[in-house]
């Protein structure tokens, strides 16, 4: 029978089973195979190797391969080929610290199960069940946490890239093909790791840490925009090399139970003593296993897992994806709104916490002397939070040297994104990047500040990063900044002065 996971896990059945035959995790497993029993198990090889494991746990005798040939033979018990898939289980087991969360995990399935038949029951008019059902007995408590009152309410909004991407969050970079998804994938992979602001003006918060990486696509290519990266940004390749994982195991959210992942993930952080903060799926339409990603039920499936492991693992979830087709009359630009940028299912964009939206568009640079087509990227949902303007995410060509003493030429998004302006209907609006400045100078000042002196502040800054600037391209820069800002970017203008609103 194969695996549905909405019956059971059949890998968590298994990895208890198994670390039961393990002398190091013997006596973790066994009070839990003996609490549950027989019953909660589904798959029928692994009831006739929990009733062995009993039946030996019950005469003194610890369970082992030999042990369980032994009681296989002295009761004449027909089992065909259990005691060499017994054998599998014992080495494949993934690990021991986690058998807690697997009983855990049996244990609602079989509740579910339960569940569902006697729904199935109550609705044929059986009074017993419909009695079972309103006691309660049925509930998944075992899973259950509770918040009392208005819970943490006084504790700061989450980031893990502040007004970009929430902390513990789940959701989407999703836009048009060959759009520059990946490559901002990489940047945020890289920011996590280092610290260096996402795409040169998202500020990580907290310590830097790990990322995970899931990716079946183009896997040769993304080890070279990786290298790219941390040439790019001169990253130190120990540090590097100890904070970005990659994983080119082909999974499905279908048939791998979170927890596994969650569990090689914990693994692989105490390997290399760095948290894991971001775990990213490179697309969902490889990972998700969901055969139609217009159908309800399927993409239900994927956000509940996904949520699922983000609650393991205490990392925020990202899914690469696919935008929906535009049209000359509504095509798709940056700033359009998730309903635009992300394909299938509406549980897809109400599931998420947050969606990225990345889409080539024209630009022209600050002084005006260059027009291009390059990605911008914005969050085009964010639960709770005003949403911020697009930023330019222009891509650079970096020669990154082989073994066999060639070199290719890799794109890598260039951190000066600042340098770009989008151009819409022939007009020129603001650098997010400066916005971004503004708003971090603000946040370090007790007080409100004048707008005359606060525009002197941003013209030496403006000086001191870019010295061969234009007088007439910094004073036009500055009022385009400076008539542009308002309370969607969290800044009060009152009097003359400058503040940070609350939310901000």
């Amino acid at each position: 029978m194969g695996n549905k996971t909405s019956e059971y896990s059949e890998l968590a059945e298994q990895s208890l089973i198994g670390a039961a035959f393990l002398e190091g995790g013997r006596a973790h497993a066994l009070p839990h195979i003996q609490r549950l029993g027989m019953e909660p198990f589904h798959k029928a090889e692994h009831k006739k190797l929990v009733s062995l494991i009993l039946k030996l746990s019950a005469k003194g005798i610890a369970p082992d391969l030999v042990t369980l040939n032994e009681e296989i033979n002295r009761h004449g018990i027909r089992t065909t080929g259990l005691l060499a898939y017994a054998s599998d289980l014992s080495r494949n087991t993934p690990g021991i610290s986690n058998v807690d969360q697997y009983a855990r995990v049996i244990e609602d399935y079989a509740k579910k199960r339960n569940l569902n038949q006697d729904l199935q029951k109550a609705l044929n008019g059986d009074t017993d069940a419909l009695l079972r059902i309103q006691r309660g007995e049925h509930q998944y408590t075992s899973a259950l946490s509770w918040s009392m009152g208005s819970g943490e309410w006084e504790q700061p909004y989450e980031w893990l890239i502040h007004s970009w991407v929430p902390g513990k969050a789940i959701g989407f970079i999703s836009g048009p093909s060959a759009n520059g998804k990946t490559f901002v994938a990489i940047d945020m992979i890289g920011a996590i790791a280092t610290g260096i602001p996402f795409c040169g003006v998202g500020e990580i918060i907290g310590e830097a840490g790990a990322a995970a990486y899931f990716t079946v696509e183009g896997t040769q290519g993304i080890g070279k925009r990786l290298e790219a990266y941390r040439q790019y940004h001169e990253v130190d390749k120990a540090i590097w090399e100890q904070r970005v994982w990659q994983c080119n195991t082909c999974i499905s959210f279908k048939t791998t139970p979170p927890e596994l992942i969650a569990d090689a993930v914990r693994k692989q952080s105490e390997v290399t003593g760095e948290k894991c903060r971001l775990i990213l799926f490179d697309t969902f339409r490889a990972y998700s296993g969901a055969s139609r990603e217009n159908d309800s039920s399927d993409t239900e499936l994927a956000i509940a897992w996904m949520r699922q492991l983000r609650d393991l693992s205490g990392a925020t979830v990202l899914c690469i994806h696919h935008s929906r087709k535009g049209s000359d009359e509504n095509p798709i630009k940056p700033g359009c709104d998730a309903d635009m940028i992300l394909r299938g299912s509406g549980n897809l964009k109400a599931g998420a916490e947050v969606v990225l939206g990345v889409v080539m568009a024209k630009a022209q640079s600050a002084e005006g002397n260059d027009e291009s087509t390059i990605p911008f990227v914005w969050p085009s949902k964010l639960k709770d939070i005003p949403l911020r303007a697009p930023s330019a995410a222009p891509i650079a060509s970096l020669k990154v040297k082989l073994a066999n003493n060639t070199s290719i030429d890799v794109g890598v998004i260039q951190h000066s994104g600042d340098a770009w302006e989008q151009a819409q209907d022939g007009q020129r609006v603001t650098s997010q990047s400066d916005k971004d400045w503004l708003v971090r100078y603000l946040r370090g000042c007790s007080e409100p500040i004048s707008v005359p002196y606060a525009k002197d502040e941003f013209k030496d800054m403006v000086r001191r990063s870019e010295p061969n600037i234009k007088d007439g391209t910094l004073r036009s820069r500055t009022s385009r900044l400076f008539n542009a800002v308002g309370k969607e970017d969290g800044i009060v203008v009152k009097d003359n002065y400058l503040s940070l609103n609350q939310i901000s």
